[in-house]
């Protein structure tokens, strides 16, 4: 995970506050550095956990107390008394920091829009992580080989804003589309409907001219400027008049009509 979001009331949240009173200064600075080391290490191929095995080569208390920046005279102990105070107020799993796994389930609110994607597009059933309370359990591999159950918190709001979030539909084909400006086929068929004497593609072609030479000048709607062109443009019965003139001399002021 590259980052996880920081909600602007975190320090807030009561067991922050009691995590305060316990490690004062200290306290909330080793758990925003907590979180981060736990993000880090817990990006897969696979996916993200928020877990930290401290039983592997790689990882051990000492170099957790050094990422925490924790300096005191014997780091390991004063790791151990930060990590069970975040296990009493909740912030990690205390089961899982018996067999020394540093598991921050908030993280799993908090992943970047990116790692969300990623776990949507797995195919894991949102129902298989949890009851109706939307609270459940599910194992977290480590790197001794052991699989630790963690109870994970599931945000039923945001369950139900990705069922409902809309398909991402494909861009209707276009039946012009030059630099400044877009025609759908749709909307050319309903032009040469309502204009049947324009040659729209030459018309086309005209509007995106007039808009490289005005660069100042940009539709709101291209829809809405592809039709007050159009409808400036005089039928066959009075081409010569002034308004046609002046739609093919490009003093076309109509865009945000």
């Amino acid at each position: 995970m590259l980052w996880f979001k920081h909600k602007n009331d975190l320090r807030r949240n009561p067991a922050v506050l009691r995590v305060e009173q316990k490690l004062p200064e200290v306290g909330y600075s080793r758990l925003l550095k907590l979180m981060e080391v736990v993000s880090q290490a817990g990006s897969t191929a696979a996916g993200f956990q928020p877990c930290l095995d401290l039983n592997g080569p790689a990882a051990d208390e000492e170099w957790l107390a050094a990422e925490l920046g924790i300096a005191a005279h014997e780091p390991v102990v004063e790791l151990s008394k930060s990590l069970q105070i975040f296990a009493q107020v909740g912030l990690i799993d205390a089961e899982s920091l018996k067999n020394r796994v540093v598991v921050v389930k908030m993280l799993g609110d908090l992943m970047d829009e990116f790692t969300q994607r990623k776990k949507n597009k797995s195919g894991v059933n949102p129902d298989s992580l949890g009851t109706e309370s939307g609270a459940g359990t599910t194992p977290l591999p480590t790197q001794s080989g052991k699989e630790v159950e963690v109870e994970v918190d599931v945000d039923a709001s945001e369950k139900e804003g990705e069922a409902s979030r809309p398909e991402e539909r494909p861009e209707p084909p276009l039946a012009f589309e030059g630099v400044h400006i877009r025609v759908t086929k749709k909307q050319d068929r309903l032009t040469g409907e309502a204009f049947p004497w324009a040659d729209r593609a030459s018309e086309y072609r005209k509007m995106d001219s007039w808009l490289e030479a005005n660069l100042t000048k940009r539709p709101k709607s291209h829809q809405r400027f592809v039709h007050n062109w159009m409808s400036r443009l005089p039928a066959p019965s009075s081409r010569n008049g002034r308004q046609y003139a002046e739609a093919a001399n490009g003093k076309f002021d109509g865009i945000g009509a």
